[in-house]
């Protein structure tokens, strides 16, 4: 028969639902203790509940083969503490870090980045992960867009201390729409085909056919057509892997920025010449 107070685990069998799951636990009790008057719920009766709430096939022979050692404990933490130790991995911790640190948002949504890293704090102990390096965190490992957009925000101090990671988040996710409607409102030069002439002409110096430039010209940088950096004046767009430098102005650039294969916007597509090729051009 199912409790009303605990509700059952079948799995996953993973750091964060099991504490998700125990956190409801400890909700229920209290929940059953403030609706019943001079109701006091025992240890024995916590872990009985909780163990019989343990639907898992492999945690349920695990708890009717030992049931009675574990009705025997001093406290329903005592009994949490053994059910960790049995079903968590060993290095379950560094490996909840690791997915921490691990956790950028690369070409998804802004808020699909958010959650998925606040799932990966909450498989850690409350105090592992401080609220400032949390900020820090979804601010560095944003999108290199978003993270310069909100670097030259006016006001914006990632050290304020009266502004939460929820705040943040809303605030980064505003200027994520905001930046997305910009581009894509903003107009931009038509981009026009090469000529024939023009193409021969280009391969012949080693230029490049979406921006047109080629050596000898004041801002050339050898490239090839996916780290392209554009012309606007021609309306070529940079190639989908181009990462602006570094301004000696700030002397700083985004964690993203620094990686050579971290992604741009998906909206942000690598520029086409209809009657070109990677294999023609450099």
């Amino acid at each position: 028969m199912t409790s009303k107070i605990v509700a059952p685990f079948s799995g996953p069998l993973t750091a964060n639902s099991l504490k998700i799951w125990l956190s409801s636990c400890e909700d229920g009790f209290d929940n059953y203790q403030d609706t019943h008057k001079d109701a006091t719920l025992s240890a024995k009766t916590r872990i009985r509940l909780t163990g019989s709430a343990l639907t898992d096939p492999q945690m349920a022979e695990w708890w009717v083969g030992s049931k009675s050692k574990f009705l025997e404990l001093a406290t329903w933490e005592d009994f949490v503490k053994k059910l960790k130790d049995r079903f968590m991995p060993v290095n379950w911790k560094m490996d909840a870090l690791e997915q921490f640190y691990s956790c950028n948002q690369g070409k998804r949504d802004f808020r699909s980045y958010a959650a998925d890293l606040a799932q990966c704090l909450g498989t850690l102990p409350s105090s592992t992960i401080s609220t400032t390096i949390y900020k820090y965190h979804i601010l560095f490992f944003s999108h290199p867009h978003l993270y310069l957009r909100m670097r030259a925000l006016q006001g914006f101090d990632i050290d304020l201390s009266t502004q939460t990671p929820d705040e943040l988040i809303a605030l980064m996710g505003a200027h994520r729409v905001a930046l997305f409607t910009s581009a894509a409102s903003t107009p931009s030069s038509a981009f026009s085909p090469l000529t024939e002439e023009e193409r021969a002409a280009l391969t012949a110096v080693r230029g490049c056919w979406n921006c047109r430039g080629k050596p000898g010209d004041a801002d050339w940088i050898p490239h090839q057509r996916h780290m392209c950096p554009g012309n606007s004046a021609v309306g070529a767009r940079p190639g989908k892997d181009y990462v602006p430098s570094t301004t000696p102005a700030t002397g700083i650039v985004a964690v993203g920025l620094l990686d050579p294969d971290y992604p741009v916007l998906e909206e942000e597509p690598e520029p086409r010449d209809v009657d070109t090729s990677d294999e023609d051009s450099d």
